[in-house]
């Protein structure tokens, strides 16, 4: 690493601090060394330049390359990519890469791997814990209340996961969490009355209609039942 020579000053600092984010624009990627000044990633480029200024002032070289290795993969950085999405160490939610790595250490050193993602859904997404709300229907939380199911939700589509879980995310839920004739439950090849009484008879705790994978059997699962109604096409 280079250092500032003494002759810079106090000015000269100042000068930097302001013109750095005019250098962080360059077209080239942060991990390319060329002889222009900065890379295209603002937020790893005012990162290094703050500890190399040279990056910044003179060129983006091999010093300024490893540099950014160095530093932008790591908790908080956008180029660490989604805590939900296999990626190199850490992930780009600070709060939630720090949460994951007090559970998981080597999410952090070497990869962003399946673990760490399951551990980023539950943490961080909520999945499956209470008042998450159902994997079937839209509600402004992230994840779902079925942690099985939002797992395999939010690692097609990280959004839901990270935003809210809109009609999109419900409909990958029912792709990839209901078997086909779910609602079937007298397994008869159809749903009408029978499986009407088949749920009726597991109100509350029972997960025998559990529909909704939420562990009970309620208005949440009595809605898929209804909309269900008629043959089954498995």
């Amino acid at each position: 690493m280079r250092y500032m020579s003494a002759s810079f000053g106090a000015m000269g600092a100042a000068l930097l601090v302001s013109s750095v984010h005019a250098q962080c624009s360059s077209p080239v990627g942060c991990f390319i060394a060329h002889d222009g000044l900065g890379c295209n990633n603002a937020q790893c480029c005012e990162a290094v330049c703050a500890t190399d200024p040279f990056c910044c002032q003179v060129k983006w070289d091999s010093f300024c390359v490893n540099g950014a290795n160095a530093i932008c993969f790591d908790c908080g950085f956008e180029l660490s990519g989604s805590c939900f999405e296999i990626n190199e160490p850490a992930c780009d939610d600070g709060a939630c890469c720090t949460t994951v790595c007090a559970i998981d250490p080597a999410c952090c050193k070497f990869t962003w791997d399946t673990f760490c993602i399951a551990n980023a859904v539950v943490e961080c997404a909520g999945c499956g814990k209470p008042g998450a709300g159902s994997c079937f229907e839209v509600h402004l939380n992230v994840g779902c209340g079925s942690a099985d199911c939002c797992t395999l939700s939010c690692s097609a589509d990280p959004f839901c996961c990270e935003s809210i879980w809109d009609s999109i995310c419900v409909g990958e839920a029912f792709s990839f969490c209901l078997p086909p004739c779910a609602a079937d439950l007298s397994h008869d090849g159809k749903v009408d009355a029978a499986d009407l009484g088949v749920m009726l008879g597991a109100w509350g705790v029972s997960p025998v209609g559990d529909l909704d994978l939420d562990a009970d059997t309620d208005a949440a699962d009595l809605g898929l039942l209804l909309g269900a109604w008629g043959t089954c096409e498995p």
